[in-house]
């Protein structure tokens, strides 16, 4: 999975779902070197389920600035733990995207389920 993910020339206008992909951090970081070109957006990513834990959090969350048009982002069932959180937190106060500077749509918006944050940690 990391592999082909670190092979891709960029991202273009896709819904990205690699749910159950078991990726792992390892694959969360190639995804994250992935670079975007002018006029190309992500718009939907689905990493549920994929045990990245707070390390792939933080790759992810380093990127988070560049993406203009994300509008979804399912991170559930990851292992995800306070300070991954706390890093996706940061990345997101950064993230250019319209919907995100929207906290009533929070929930249509970010997934965290099934992680300590989902659980109620926080």
């Amino acid at each position: 999975g990391a592999r082909v993910l670190g092979a891709c020339k960029a991202l273009a206008h896709w819904h990205l779902d690699l749910k159950a992909s078991h990726i792992g951090a390892e694959g969360v970081g190639a995804l994250a070197s992935v670079p975007v070109r002018e006029g190309e957006a992500l718009t939907h990513l689905s990493l549920h389920c994929n045990k990245i834990g707070d390390e792939g959090a933080r790759a992810l969350a380093g990127v988070l600035s560049e993406c203009k048009a994300l509008a979804h982002l399912d991170l559930g069932l990851n292992q995800i733990g306070l300070d991954g959180t706390r890093c996706l937190v940061v990345g997101l106060e950064k993230c250019q995207a319209e919907n995100w500077r929207r906290p009533e749509r929070a929930r249509e918006i970010l997934d965290l389920s099934y992680t300590e944050v989902g659980r109620g940690l926080l």
